[in-house]
């Protein structure tokens, strides 16, 4: 098991954007690619959601 001031000393380094990047990721898998479910339990809108996707590159334009 790790200690509390291990795993705070691997994430440290990630910067915010990361952070959200990796937590949209992460919910979109848990959503099983849903979008609308996906915006739904990050509390945002599915807009919000295509944007954040957008600028993070992870939007294929032809998606929606």
């Amino acid at each position: 098991p790790h200690e509390a001031g291990e795993i705070f000393s691997q994430i440290t380094h990630l910067s915010l954007e990361e952070v959200e990047k990796n937590h949209i990721l992460t919910v979109l898998q848990k959503a099983l690619g849903n979008k609308s479910e996906a915006a739904r339990l990050l509390g945002i809108s599915r807009p919000t959601l295509r944007e954040k996707l957008k600028q993070y590159g992870l939007l294929i334009e032809t998606e929606d």
